[in-house]
């Protein structure tokens, strides 16, 4: 009861108060799902669609401190809108993109000295109306250069989808 942004001890999230889809934790450079059969739970700021936006899943993303970050969908089967949120799980996003994927539909992201921390990756279909805007499976995929000094342990590079800088490589004690 004391935790005001659970809205169920049964439910999916701890933040993203209303979401009724699962919300799993990106851990690799890659990773592919499916908005057929998810929820429409969030709206991206940037979709203005009419009659509204598309299925949406959401993904928890934890980053060390970032030079720069890309996150997008190319080659993906849906046309997507990406939106990158503060671990709280509100908008507005920190950035919110649909179209500047080099492959149609696809959606791209890029931020430069990205603090290290959680957040919340939502991928939204584009529109409600499937017949005009398709949907189904996506690739969702984030690469990046960690920050000058910053640690590089495994867990936090994606499978070595986040690298270290050649001029300045990554150092630290385990756990920095």
């Amino acid at each position: 009861p004391a935790d005001t942004s659970c809205s169920a001890a049964g439910g999916n999230s701890e933040a993203c108060n209303g979401e009724m889809d699962p919300i799993t934790a990106i851990t690799m450079g890659t990773t592919t799902g499916t908005l057929i059969g998810a929820h429409d739970d969030h709206n991206a700021t940037c979709d203005d669609e009419s009659p509204g936006s598309g299925t949406d899943i959401l993904y928890t993303l934890d980053l060390p401190p970032m030079r720069s970050v890309q996150i997008d969908t190319e080659g993906s089967m849906a046309d997507t809108v990406l939106s990158l949120l503060a671990a709280t799980c509100t908008e507005p996003s920190l950035g919110c993109d649909d179209e500047s994927g080099t492959s149609s539909g696809a959606s791209r992201l890029v931020f430069n000295n990205l603090a290290g921390g959680s957040y919340i990756v939502a991928v939204d279909g584009y529109s409600s109306d499937t017949t005009t805007f398709p949907t189904g499976t996506y690739n969702l995929r984030v690469t990046g250069t960690i920050a000058p000094g910053g640690s590089c342990e495994p867990a936090l590079t994606l499978g070595g989808a986040l690298m270290c800088p050649v001029m300045n490589p990554c150092e630290g004690t385990a756990g920095a």
